[in-house]
């Protein structure tokens, strides 16, 4: 079984949560579709819990905007939290993004990517 995440936008909390439902479970492997950065603070903690997880992740828009330095154009909100977030103590290059996720279900391969 496997187990995809996605939007965490920094909320440590609420990945904690669903990490801790996920470990009932028999999963062989964790991915993660992009957008660990945004709204709330937990940047760090949250690249280090996936890390430290081995979980395959790809980049999403808001990763992408902080990464690249650009500007969501339909989002003053996101952009005021990725300002914040790139003034901060944050190791915004802490994680490591696979270019693409490579997948076989039923024969047949799946790919993930930004």
């Amino acid at each position: 079984m496997i187990a995809i995440l996605s939007d965490i936008h920094g909320n440590y909390e609420a990945l904690k949560a669903v990490l801790g439902v996920l470990d009932s479970f028999k999963i062989k492997q964790l991915y993660c579709l992009g957008d660990i950065v945004g709204y709330y603070s937990q940047v760090n903690e949250c690249c280090n819990e996936l890390r430290n997880r081995n979980v395959k992740c790809v980049m999403g828009n808001h990763d992408w905007y902080m990464v690249s330095g650009t500007k969501c154009l339909r989002s003053r909100s996101v952009n005021d939290c990725l300002e914040f977030q790139r003034n901060q103590d944050y190791n915004k290059f802490s994680f490591y993004f696979d270019k693409y996720i490579e997948y076989e279900y039923a024969q047949k391969q799946i790919f993930f990517r930004l």
